[in-house]
């Protein structure tokens, strides 16, 4: 898989971005809720920094593997991959 995704146009649904999730799983599912967010049709794009400091950090990187979820890699996730390489659990996870 390429590392730069291109994406067309969203005919049938709609195209939301957000950043910094940090964490915060149900404060997500829940800003989706009130923006009625489909997801057999809307996409979210997803700015970095989907762990870290909220409670959820596991749930959260699991939106990854959503069809409607697309994300970059931010500075927690590389921080978090750095340490996963040099063998350490990292420190800041959750």
């Amino acid at each position: 898989m390429s590392l730069i995704q291109k994406h067309g146009q969203n005919m049938d649904g709609r195209d939301l971005i957000i950043g910094d999730i940090h964490g915060q799983y149900d404060l997500l599912l829940e800003s989706m809720a009130r923006v009625d967010f489909d997801k057999s049709k809307d996409r979210l794009f997803c700015v970095g920094d989907l762990i870290d400091r909220g409670v959820d950090s596991f749930e959260c990187l699991s939106l990854a593997f959503e069809p409607w979820f697309f994300g970059v890699r931010g500075n927690h996730e590389m921080l978090a991959l750095m340490r996963l390489r040099m063998g350490e659990a990292p420190k800041t996870f959750g």
